[in-house]
């Protein structure tokens, strides 16, 4: 985890609902939030910041999740491990990537106990 024993997370979606409610799960002294409304922002979060998780909606408004994660993977090696997908369905690109990367995925609406163990996952 991060230097001062707080994990630290960043949450990518372009909902703003999505991520207060996202956010609301994890208030507590143990976890630091970031938000991302976009890639772009995303992209400029993960290459100043080492996260301990990232979690992203699949659908992104300029690059999807997959996108992020690919070129996340490409720019600082094992950052892809660190990436939980949200999704309201998936399609059979989004199926055929989480069964070969392994990746965890939450269909929404997120319940707190799958996506606290999807981020206890990460941190192991």
């Amino acid at each position: 985890m991060g230097e001062d024993s707080r994990r630290r997370l960043l949450v990518v979606c372009s909902e703003t609902n999505e991520q207060e409610i996202l956010g609301s799960f994890f208030k507590d002294d143990k976890t630091q939030l970031d938000f991302a409304l976009n890639d772009a922002e995303a992209q400029k979060l993960l290459s100043e910041t080492d996260y301990d998780a990232v979690i992203t909606d699949h659908l992104l408004p300029e690059i999807d999740g997959i996108g992020l994660y690919m070129s996340n993977s490409r720019i600082k090696h094992g950052n892809g491990e660190k990436f939980i997908f949200l999704t309201s369905k998936l399609t059979g690109i989004q199926e055929k990537f989480i069964n070969l990367t392994g990746r965890p995925h939450l269909m929404r609406p997120v319940s707190l106990p799958l996506l606290e163990r999807a981020v206890s996952r990460i941190l192991k």
